[in-house]
């Protein structure tokens, strides 16, 4: 009867265990499905973000670019632009791009609109891209606060 006893409690000891181990990994499975979502839907955001900016008018794509090198680039930088038909005209007859004697290099990145300014010490992203990421990377915790 003792044995009988002994192992009863054994087993039931054991039983709560495992149960506990499939509370904890059932609560671990949806909590990792919730935050996949959260990050779909962040993901979703920024992909919405940037096709907007895909879509700036013209003109006031040129007073951005125009801004941008204006404030940020130097004399003599180098730029990496996107490769897309036209951008590297729309860059160049900007009066700034002569006046700072900026120069445009061979190499282009996957960006879709804006520039990358190269200096000798350092590299200035002001693609969209890299200007959306900036924005949610510094606001990622209120963004996330205020949709979920």
């Amino acid at each position: 009867k003792e044995f009988f006893n002994n192992e009863k409690k054994v087993i039931k000891d054991e039983y709560k265990r495992v149960l506990e181990n499939e509370k904890d990994t059932s609560f671990l499975e949806q909590t990792k499905l919730e935050l996949c979502a959260k990050q779909q839907i962040l993901k979703d955001i920024f992909d919405l973000s940037l096709q907007k900016m895909k879509k700036i008018p013209a003109k006031d794509y040129q007073k951005f670019l125009k801004k941008v090198l204006e404030e940020n680039a130097e004399m003599q930088d180098a730029l990496i632009i996107s490769n897309k038909k036209g951008e590297k005209e729309k860059i160049t007859k900007l009066p700034v791009f002569k006046k700072k004697k900026l120069k445009i290099l061979k190499e282009s990145k996957e960006i879709s609109g804006g520039v990358i300014i190269v200096s000798k010490i350092c590299e200035k992203d002001f693609s969209f891209e890299g200007l959306l990421l900036d924005k949610f990377q510094t606001n990622a915790h209120k963004i996330s606060k205020q949709l979920f």
